[in-house]
């Protein structure tokens, strides 16, 4: 399959000054060419993913950035913030990290309870 060449067209030229050869450039069909102007329509989410739930929230040098009524912008540690957050819901919220990470469950083995 010849692809805009024939057999007696050079495919590469060859330039002493940089002393590297490269493709010649041909015309190519503009028929299978994007159209990137276009408004509107489905398009393709590429790029990380964004983060449910994180609206209000930076990330700076470690700490978390939350804009306080009638504190302003503060930056506090998540160990300072930890305190006041229910043990459930950081093993809830710790589940929802490790799924999304894909790490497996660990199996417990169930022991017999003896008869005495």
């Amino acid at each position: 399959m010849v692809f805009g060449f024939t057999s007696d067209q050079p495919i590469l030229k060859f330039s002493e000054k940089e002393e590297r050869a490269s493709f010649i450039e041909q015309e190519q069909d503009n028929s299978m060419s994007r159209n990137k102007g276009r408004k509107g329509g489905k398009r393709k989410k590429t790029g990380k993913k964004a983060l449910k739930g994180t609206k209000g929230l930076k990330f700076s040098k470690g700490r978390l950035a939350l804009n306080l009524s009638g504190f302003g912008l503060q930056k506090l540690g998540a160990s300072e913030l930890v305190r006041y957050i229910p043990l459930s819901k950081l093993k809830q919220a710790a589940k929802k990290v490790l799924r999304g990470k894909g790490t497996q469950r660990t199996k417990r083995r169930k022991t017999k309870k003896r008869k005495s």
